[in-house]
């Protein structure tokens, strides 16, 4: 009867406090028996996905008709490829330059730059792989400079005008020369493309990683630009190249300082590169030199940008935490749906919110009072639909922000209206959000992606403690628009933006996402404001029907540069599209 009691007790206890409030120790011991399960059954995903990516990666190279044409095609522009080497594998770098010359199009080279390499095979291999083809130029170095000194004496080579960046023990595919210079020829000062991952010999690839189109927030909290990267050569020039004090996060500084000038930025949605997982790779051996340059990189961006803030290394990447004002008002807007634990809801949200309210509106059809930290709520009726009572709050709000939150999502962080204010108060944004767990540990919300069939929550349904996508739920990123069941935003934002309009329903926080963006806003995920949310909430996995039509219909032409079609449309979990 007491162990009984004793697991009540606990039992209770998470879940007034929530899932922060385990001691470490024991969290681990209850995640192992958990997750065991789960984390088998994701390790069978991933296996019929790489099963499944083969086949797909096949059906996206060229046929032989499109071969011909990328063959004859004539730019203006050539490819440089930057590959600088020290003690390369010999049979890797041979394999890298048959890559080179498998390419469709002819118009480019490959400037190897060497180190002074102690291993004389490498030497060897780089004469040997010269006589190849003249476009394979190779210069031998009498020093090693380290990685970034490397590439910059590799560019020192190029005679292109587009220099491409490439490690020396991996692969391109055959169209990266005709899709890059494709790109630079419609006007792209800036290319970067998707990319995949290969085993030692190349005959397992895995891992694609489907990006966004450019996402500073994104960009700033990890480099997912990555491979390739490619950007004209007078741009390289500009922003000085790679800077050896950031060797392990070189290229995540250089994208950070190009696309700050860049003029034209182009991410072509198509698996360009293949990314080889050795041991030998840098970032296996230093990855937290690699995380305290990123983090110093940032940091250094924050400066040059005039963005007040500071960048710290959390759980092995950048962390920002832009400067906040504490006296700046705030007006939380509660959806209520269930009077009689409306009280409680709010004793709980007041104990676990660091940050006082300027004054909270409850949205309930009730007469009953309800009082926030000892203060009186405001009451306001739907009358209609709730979505159009949070507009009339809004506009008689008091707060220079305003937050939207629905009844029973709770805050992991008592820090969380901080985490949330330190974007919404930015000017280039527009609203956020952050993740919602539900019931079993499984995420229901991570931001909405807008596509053509309809609007899904990332993530819906992945486990929280596996290995979502891309990580995407660790990281702070930018998105088409959030939940209206966790928001933050600036409130004269909010009424230019039209609020949320005539929907009764979440496709109106989809819809204030895609107003705030095309009035040039940036919306904001943010994985550190973390809600517990469970199931009470009306934030769907997937939405479509009339709703997401006459969306469509007032937004035509609206397009999510965030979200890549070759992920799966439905799950939110952002696997290969089944389709």
């Amino acid at each position: 009867m007491n162990l009984k009691r004793s697991w009540y007790n606990f039992c209770m206890h998470v879940r007034e406090e929530g899932w922060q409030s385990v001691p470490p120790l024991l969290k681990v011991r209850l995640l192992a028996l958990v997750s065991g399960k789960v984390k088998g059954e994701e390790a069978a995903m991933r296996r019929e996905e790489t099963e499944r990516y083969q086949a797909w990666l096949k059906a996206q190279e060229p046929d032989g008709q499109e071969k011909q044409r990328q063959k004859a095609a004539v730019f203006s522009h050539r490819v440089s490829f930057l590959i600088p080497t020290y003690n390369t594998n010999p049979q890797l770098l041979s394999a890298l330059v048959d890559s080179f010359l498998a390419q469709t199009n002819d118009a480019w080279e490959a400037c190897f730059y060497d180190g002074n390499s102690p291993k004389q095979e490498t030497k060897a291999m780089l004469a040997q792989q010269a006589k190849r083809d003249p476009r394979i130029r190779v210069e031998l170095g009498t020093e090693n400079g380290g990685i970034s000194a490397n590439t910059n004496k590799a560019l020192a080579m190029a005679q292109g005008d587009i220099v491409a960046l490439v490690d020396h023990d991996d692969l391109i595919c055959c169209d990266t020369v005709y899709q890059l210079l494709k790109a630079a020829e419609e006007g792209a000062d800036f290319i970067y493309s998707d990319e995949d991952k290969c085993n030692d010999d190349g005959s397992l690839f895995f891992e694609p990683h489907f990006k966004p189109d450019f996402a500073p927030d994104a960009l700033r909290n990890g480099n997912y630009i990555c491979h390739i990267m490619a950007m004209k050569r007078e741009l390289m020039e500009q922003v000085g190249g790679l800077r050896p004090a950031y060797d392990g996060s070189q290229d995540h500084d250089l994208a950070l300082r190009a696309t700050e000038k860049a003029k034209k930025i182009v991410h072509i949605k198509k698996v360009l590169y293949h990314w080889r997982m050795v041991s030998t790779s840098f970032s296996h051996q230093a990855i937290v030199r690699c995380m305290d340059s990123a983090t110093r990189a940032v940091d250094d961006q924050l400066s040059r940008l005039g963005m007040q803030g500071t960048t710290e290394m959390f759980q092995l990447r950048p962390r920002i935490r832009y400067h906040i004002d504490r006296d700046e008002t705030i007006t939380l807007m509660v959806m209520a749906h269930d009077a009689g634990r409306l009280q409680g809801w709010l004793n709980t949200l007041h104990r676990r919110t660091e940050r006082a309210m300027s004054e909270v509106i409850i949205i309930a059809d009730t007469d009953k009072t309800f009082r926030y930290g000892g203060r009186e709520c405001r009451a306001i009726r739907p009358e209609g639909n709730r979505y159009a009572a949070m507009n009339r709050a809004a506009k008689q709000a008091a707060g220079k922000y305003i937050i939207t939150l629905e009844q029973g999502v709770k805050p992991l962080s008592k820090r969380w209206v901080d985490e949330m204010q330190m974007y919404a108060r930015r000017p280039d944004v527009g609203c956020v959000g952050t993740a919602l767990m539900g019931p079993k540990n499984r995420y229901r919300h991570c931001g909405y992606a807008v596509h053509d069939e309809g609007v899904l929550s990332y993530m819906s349904g992945a486990f929280v403690y596996g290995r979502v996508y891309m990580l995407w739920d660790r990281i702070t990123r930018n998105v088409a628009a959030v939940s209206a069941c966790a928001m933050m935003m600036d409130r004269e934002k909010f009424l230019s933006a039209g609020g949320f309009g005539a929907y009764d329903d979440e496709m109106a926080a989809a819809a204030l996402g895609v107003t705030l963006r095309e009035q040039g806003f940036l919306n904001v995920f943010t994985p550190y404001a973390k809600m517990n949310d469970k199931g009470e909430s009306f934030c769907p996995a997937y939405m479509t029907g009339e709703s997401y039509n006459r969306l469509m219909a007032q937004h035509p032409g609206f397009q999510d540069i965030y979200y890549n079609p070759a992920l799966d449309r439905r799950d939110g979990c952002m696997v290969l599209d089944r389709k």
